[in-house]
């Protein structure tokens, strides 16, 4: 019999001794020795093949969105009712940014909805009495495509400058443009300050009541009722002293009919003999 006890002896101080019981704790059997299985030439497909993706370059990462990411609509599917919104990526961003561009807005074309394009995209929606979400739907993109549109401001700042300008000089001029457009200005609620007519367009272009635009020549006769154009002074330093247009610019109201105003009433000019330099400011 084989016990699972330990017995001791202890010599007390007093001459008599003592026996003391311990249990004895078996060690774990560890079994039979086992013998690890041989090797077997498996070949085993890449990781990138079984998900069916492409392998990446050295040093760069993937999402584990980007193997789901749903595809944005396109605009034709937003004049639907489809939107976008920050986050989204692909054409449609990219047009949407090229559009927030052409309306004054400037934007990278990179197809991404980050930040700055949800940013510009709110203060588009502002400007142009939409609501504002920051999000590309219908109106707004209908507001995007047509963004040479005549405003309720814009309509009447042209009737302030046919006023002005039959007042001043009819239709001959009296070399007194920044004066017809000022006084214009000035009884819509915007008050612009300077010598030149070149100088409003930095006043303008910090006008949360304008937004400046990009157009081509071509299109200044077509700009609707009450656009803004300023034509800079010559780049020329050693003409700038001869007065008229080469020292102050020129500046004017478009009359939503081919036709500008300053101080007397024009077919709407294209060009401009002092410079080749001109800007272009919308009433919101």
């Amino acid at each position: 019999m084989v016990s699972n006890q330990s017995f001791s002896f202890v010599k007390m101080p007093d001459n008599t001794s003592k026996m003391f019981v311990t249990p004895l704790i078996p060690k774990p059997s560890q079994g039979p020795s086992r013998t690890p299985p041989p090797q077997t030439n498996v070949l085993l497909k890449p990781i990138a093949d079984q998900i069916n993706t492409p392998v990446l370059p050295q040093g760069q990462a993937i999402s584990a969105f980007d193997f789901d990411r749903p595809e944005s609509p396109t605009l034709d599917e937003i004049k639907t009712g489809s939107v976008i919104k920050k986050g989204a990526e692909g054409d449609a961003v990219k047009q949407l940014q090229t559009l927030l561009t052409q309306a004054g807005y400037p934007v990278q074309v990179n197809g991404r909805f980050g930040s700055t394009t949800e940013s510009l995209l709110k203060n588009f929606q502002r400007d142009n009495q939409i609501q504002v979400n920051g999000q590309l739907g219908p109106t707004t993109l209908k507001a995007l495509e047509n963004p040479l549109r005549e405003t309720a401001l814009g309509r009447k700042l042209a009737t302030a400058g046919q006023s002005q300008a039959l007042n001043l000089g009819g239709y001959n001029s009296l070399g007194k443009c920044y004066t017809g457009v000022g006084i214009a200005l000035e009884q819509v609620g915007v008050h612009v300050t300077g010598l030149s007519a070149y100088m409003a367009a930095d006043q303008l272009e910090n006008n949360p009541r304008f937004r400046e635009v990009k157009v081509n020549p071509s299109q200044l006769p077509k700009l609707p009722a009450g656009s803004v154009i300023v034509w800079d002074r010559s780049s020329n330093p050693s003409l700038r002293h001869q007065g008229g247009g080469f020292t102050h610019g020129h500046i004017s109201i478009s009359d939503g009919k081919g036709r500008e105003m300053s101080d007397y009433i024009d077919t709407q000019r294209t060009s401009y003999y002092a410079s080749n330099r001109y800007r272009v400011f919308l009433p919101n």
